[in-house]
């Protein structure tokens, strides 16, 4: 019996994560089914959320900044919109490439290994969404990062964006990246210290900074920039799932305490979106 061979992008995504963390590892099997997945699973559920907020996303021009091996950007472009996928590590925008070249061959999305940190790269103001999922707490420098997003945004144009909540108690119990407990407490050097040299669970420690909401909201605010949380609509929506909470938020002042402990404790990761 003839075997069939894997797609070429499947065998480049398998290469790149067994370099960095192993065969052995648990989060081998995890990143690739994650990946194998990504434009039904991940691109499906962050497109069905932009129908949600934004209007008509198809239509639009559309920044993944920071798109990973493609799969958000691959999911927008399906869809019609015209989509830039930029990405700092160029085997990631490798393996988008032959993603889109060896199944989506007649979509338009166009994929760019560069840094979005240097002032350099697309200089025009040229986009109505810009996604940043998971990317800002990776990046060489936050305020960096979104000053240059912020230039490269269309008049009534927005950032969409998400990181993982620091202070999460889901986070602080394994954390997002690395699957380990109290990572996400410790200061960035420990943290790597710990991933790399303390439990072994990768090569290479790719977290630069966490961030709670404050944190954020006070860097975005040095921008200029506004930012809109969506944690209000995710705590109504809870209160509608749970009816111990429905009962709490009743006594006087457990509403705010609630929603204060909602915000910074109970969502594992902040999404916002961030207008000139």
């Amino acid at each position: 019996m003839t075997s069939i061979m894997p797609p070429e992008w499947i065998e480049l995504i398998r290469k790149k994560f067994e370099k960095q963390v192993g065969l052995e590892s648990t989060l081998f099997g995890h990143w690739m089914n994650t990946t194998r997945l990504g434009v039904e699973k991940k691109g499906e559920q962050y497109y069905r959320k932009a129908q949600e907020i934004f209007n008509n996303p198809c239509s639009m021009r559309i920044l993944d900044a920071g798109c990973g091996d493609g799969s958000v950007a691959l999911r927008f472009a399906i869809a019609g919109a015209d989509v830039v996928g930029v990405d700092i590590d160029c085997e990631f925008i490798e393996i988008a490439q032959l993603h889109a070249k060896e199944e989506y061959p007649q979509i338009s999305a166009n994929f760019i290994c560069a840094d979005l940190c240097d002032r350099s790269v697309l200089k025009a103001a040229d986009f109505d969404l810009i996604i940043c999922i998971d990317v800002i707490e990776h990046v060489s420098s936050g305020t960096e990062y979104l000053e240059n997003l912020k230039k490269l945004l269309r008049p009534n144009g927005k950032i969409w964006l998400f990181t993982p909540n620091r202070f999460a108690l889901t986070n602080i119990i394994a954390d997002p990246h690395y699957q380990l407990f109290g990572l996400t407490l410790l200061p960035n050097s420990w943290a790597e210290w710990y991933a790399v040299h303390g439990r072994r669970r990768t090569d290479k420690y790719e977290v630069t900074r966490l961030y709670s909401q404050s944190s954020l909201e006070k860097m975005v605010g040095s921008l200029d920039l506004m930012i809109n949380y969506h944690t209000a609509n995710d705590f109504d929506s809870a209160i509608k799932r749970y009816s111990w909470l429905k009962k709490i938020i009743k006594i006087p002042v457990m509403k705010t305490l609630a929603y204060y402990l909602y915000r910074n404790f109970w969502i594992s990761t902040i999404e916002a979106t961030i207008n000139l």
